[in-house]
């Protein structure tokens, strides 16, 4: 043996002093064959190996096997210089295809890829991936399993270090797998399959667009078939908790999961799932792959294809001895716990955010139907998916499964139409979650709590929940989770959890605990200090979602609420900017406190309230999230009508919100604008401040022109000043007025379908201020010119409709602008019959019933010059004749049904009737046949 070392030492000493060129190559070689047959490197230090190793490379060496045993032996990878390791990858790619056989350097290639710091190169990645490289080479031909597996191996290390993206749907290699996995699957090889079932999970995460490729149903296949791969199972056998398996003797009574021996050729022992995992058979790591595989493919596909695929994994019908396996069979029958755990997420990725989906489904069965309608197959599914997680956590031992399950009953519970189902689900719900919530397992207790959460927070108003609420008093749920919040020995996590459950029962069931509220205040009030600051953020979210119930209910208590609430630990939260989370949210509690409940407060209380938010919002030094929220109180406040008349709070509001609308921080300026809106609403009621005006006008043309994100908000204030300015204020901003009637023009066309929308609103405020249309003749031409493109032209029927209400605002239009506005308005009328979403036809019904009082208003204020005018522009109002008859005719009946009393759309076409036969139409024979046709039904 010290012959041997010394040998050894020499070898690699030799190797080192060499100088690295073509012409020792063979010299090379010969001590590389030496080293390899030798075995371990004995005691020769690691820098004389590396500089061994660059030689052989740098000279070319051509026995990669022995250079391969070499490394694989004696060599620890993660020491190597980043240079090496580079240089031994490059030359282990180059020469693996023609290494007989390529097992080893393939590991080889594996582990260094795994090593390599940051990974190796994305290109270099790719090329090993693609069409043209040596992986895919092996893989499609005709191999051993060992090389395979080897190349497999490969493949799933290249694939992890892969960007998310990076291989197309039509990928060769996403291919080529599929195929293998379907022999694999079909000659029943357990080592291969589970080699197949990693490498194509790393590929197809790094897949995109897997919804079009279209290996898709034959993976899908593939994959289901090998959901239960060795176990037998009898589906109408339910799990009970009384039986116990053989293979858990000593644990806790679990449901009877049979297995079986494995059908598939395997070298590997065939031992319990207790003992060493060398030793362990591979059909749970089979089942496990595969639902990672699953996984995988759901969460890259959207909802909708998502969807279509349901029922291929989900039973839609009531357990049959040959029924099909499906996910809800892995849960309740692999005995393996992982297994389990596996199939639970893959369920968990079917079920969330799939209410959309969801939403036909009943199961209201009729008497005799020629077909199964889908909603009730949709009914169906949701039934046994109640069905089998119910029991599954009820009897799960296993902590990790039994979280994962509740939280696919959490996800079912948010997203199924329970509103459209037979009751006593949710009361099932309830039950199994207050007894499995007594565990004493912290994470099993805070998916309990989510799921009871998710269980309040259902907006459709149904009688389980109220019902299982009033079965005790208190209810359980509040005196759990007040309990929790008053225990010291609670973990965190837990008490947070209990806090959002509070918020979800004050939110939605506020009325059926509102007698216990004083005790929930004293319990928040005499905690919240002595909270941890991440627990003090959902204490005050509570607080948030109490004071607004509480103030739309019990007005005279949440007078004392907010008294005790300002005098106490808020005010104290609402000074300190430093925790500027918890500061920020504080003023978002206070931004609830409503109109009546601040009138009610005693002056000191409304003071500390006024003064904070004005003070946070002036002070550009503290934190962009606290600042911001100080100044959307500031906008809740500027909107309270017992504010209204404090000229010295609106003008300090005023001052501070043209600063914070021209701030650089887009969060602060965000809230300002909207401020600004509300602010305007209040001014427009109040002529006394009007010298205000002409900077909010400079300001928001200035923001309009420069902050496109805020362009909605600013939209809005300035069809609020423009909708009361006066004559005296327009003439001293007049270029600000030009500015922001272009921006408006502009925003009626482009932009967001809310920016549209608060543009025609904002232009119909403007041109029913006759002191606007009298004194900005061109900005009014301007503005009818886009409103009548946008109410011909934009596809949206919602800012369409406002479009049509804002040209039929002027009591007065010049003969050119009349008939441009007749025109439109006809046009419009025609154009609104074409729909391309049946789901708008509402929204086009609600349009022309517009268009039609647009029409009648234009009727009203016609002169004889626009009527001359209109007769030589436009010559076919005829084709929209049948939609003002039929207009006038539901208005008629409206009338008819009704309780008496004249609809005043009624008296508009009649006003406009009277007017139109003051003056004679003339030659215009077209609007003659029209209004014949309305005198008649009128």
């Amino acid at each position: 043996t010290v012959a041997m070392d010394v040998a050894i030492n020499c070898c690699w000493s030799e190797l080192a002093a060499m100088q690295p060129v073509a012409g020792n190559r063979q010299q090379a070689s010969l001590l590389l064959q030496t080293i390899s047959s030798c075995g371990s490197v004995g005691n020769v230090k690691p820098e004389v190996v590396e500089e061994g190793l660059s030689t052989l490379l740098l000279c070319g060496v051509d026995d990669v096997l022995s250079l391969s045993s070499v490394v694989s032996r004696n060599c620890d990878l993660a020491e190597l210089s980043q240079s090496l390791q580079d240089s031994l990858l490059h030359y282990l790619l180059a020469h693996v295809a023609s290494a007989e056989p390529p097992t080893e350097p393939l590991y080889l290639s594996a582990d260094l890829i795994s090593s390599v710091q940051g990974g190796p190169p994305q290109k270099v990645l790719e090329e090993l991936l693609g069409p043209a490289g040596p992986l895919l080479s092996i893989l499609s031909s005709p191999a051993s399993e060992d090389v395979q597996r080897a190349c497999l191996r490969c493949v799933a290390v290249c694939g992890s270090a892969l960007r998310p993206g990076s291989l197309a749907p039509d990928h060769a290699l996403l291919q080529e797998l599929v195929r293998l996995l379907a022999r694999a699957c079909r000659d029943l090889h357990c080592k291969l399959l589970l080699s197949v079932l990693r490498a194509l999970r790393s590929v197809l995460v790094r897949t995109e667009g897997l919804g079009t490729c279209p290996l898709l149903p034959s993976l899908l296949t593939c994959l289901k078939g090998q959901l239960l791969c060795g176990l037998a199972w009898d589906a109408t056998a339910l799990p009970s908790p009384a039986e116990t398996p053989k293979s858990r003797v000593a644990r806790k009574p679990r449901p009877p999961r049979q297995t079986v021996p494995p059908a598939m050729t395997s070298s590997d022992s065939e031992v319990s799932e207790g003992e060493a995992p060398s030793l362990a058979p591979p059909q749970p790591r089979i089942r496990q792959a595969v639902h990672s595989c699953l996984q995988a493919v759901f969460e890259s596909l959207d909802k909708q294809t998502v969807v279509k695929y349901w029922l291929s994994f989900l039973p839609d019908g009531p357990r049959l001895p040959h029924s099909p396996p499906s996910l809800l069979t892995c849960v309740l029958k692999d005995p393996a716990p992982k297994c389990r755990r596996a199939a639970a997420c893959v369920l968990l990725c079917l079920l969330e955010g799939s209410k959309p989906y969801l939403a036909p489904a009943h199961d209201k069965v009729a008497a005799a139907q020629p077909f199964t309608p889908y909603s009730l197959v949709l009914g169906a599914v949701v039934h046994e998916l109640h069905s089998s997680l119910l029991p599954a956590v009820a009897m799960e031992t296993n902590a990790g499964v039994r979280v994962q399950l509740i939280k696919c009953l959490a996800a079912l519970v948010a997203n199924a139409p329970y509103h459209q189902l037979k009751a006593g689900h949710l009361s099932q719900i309830t039950c199994t979650l207050q007894e499995a919530s007594a565990t004493r397992d912290t994470d099993v207790h805070v998916a309990c709590l989510t799921c009871v959460g998710a269980v309040l927070s259902i907006s459709t108003p149904l009688k389980e929940p109220t019902q299982w609420l009033q079965s005790h008093q208190p209810p359980w749920v509040l005196q759990h989770c007040t309990s929790l919040l008053q225990s010291p020995g609670s973990q965190s996590p837990l008490q947070t959890e209990a806090l959002q459950v509070l918020t979800a029962l004050i939110k939605f069931h506020f009325t059926t605990v509102w007698f216990w509220w004083n005790e929930i205040m004293d319990l928040y009030l005499n905690h919240l200090s002595t909270f941890p600051s991440h627990t003090q953020l959902h204490v005050l979210k509570f607080l948030e979602e109490f004071s607004r119930s509480l103030s739309a209910t019990l007005e005279a208590k949440a007078v004392v609420v907010w008294q005790r609430l300002l005098e106490g630990p808020l005010a104290a939260l609402l000074r300190d900017s430093c925790a500027h989370t918890l500061c920020a949210q504080a003023f978002g509690v206070l931004s609830t406190v409503g109109a009546k409940v601040f009138q009610a407060l005693p002056s000191h209380c409304q003071v500390l309230a006024l003064s904070l938010p004005l003070s946070f919002s002036r002070d550009s030094s503290v934190h962009r999230s606290v600042r911001a929220s100080a100044v959307r109180v500031l906008g809740v406040f500027v909107s309270f009508s017992c504010l209204a008349e404090d000229s010295s709070f609106l003008v300090d509001c005023h001052s501070v919100l043209l600063q914070c609308v021209a701030c650089s921080c887009q969060q602060v300026c965000l809230q300002a604008s909207w401020a600004l809106g509300n602010l305007t609403e209040t001014l427009s009621l109040s002529p006394l401040l009007s010298p205000l005006y002409p900077p909010l006008l400079e300001a928001v043309a200035a923001g309009l022109r420069e902050k496109e994100k805020v362009g909605c908000n600013l939209v809005r204030a300035s069809g609020n000043i423009l909708r009361t300015i006066t004559e005296e204020v327009l003439r001293t901003c007049v270029s600000s007025v030009e500015k922001i009637c272009v921006h408006l023009c502009k925003s009626t066309s482009s932009g967001s379908m809310k920016l549209r929308w608060n543009a025609c609103y904002a232009c119909h405020g403007a041109l029913s201020n006759a002191a606007f249309v009298s004194s900005c003749a061109s900005s009014v031409d301007q503005l009818l010119a886009a409103l009548c493109s946008a109410v011909v032209e934009c596809k949206n029927f919602k800012v369409r409709t406002n479009a049509a209400l804002a040209v039929a605002t002027p009591l007065l239009y010049t003969p050119d602008q009349f008939v441009r506005v007749w025109c439109a308005v006809c046009r419009a009328l025609l154009l609104s019959e074409q729909l391309t979403d049946f789901s708008e036809y509402k929204l086009s019904v609600l349009l022309r019933s517009k268009l039609c009082w647009a029409w009648f208003h234009l009727l009203s204020v016609l002169t004889q010059e626009a009527l001359d005018a209109v007769e030589e522009a436009c010559d076919r109002p005829a084709l929209a004749g049948q939609h003002i008859s039929d207009y006038v005719g539901s208005l008629l009946r409206e009338e008819r049904a009704g309780e008496g009393g004249t609809d005043p759309r009624l008296g508009e076409v009649r006003r406009a009737l009277d007017a139109v036969q003051s003056l004679g139409t003339g030659g215009y024979l077209e609007l003659q046949c029209v209004l014949k046709n309305v005198t008649d039904l009128t």
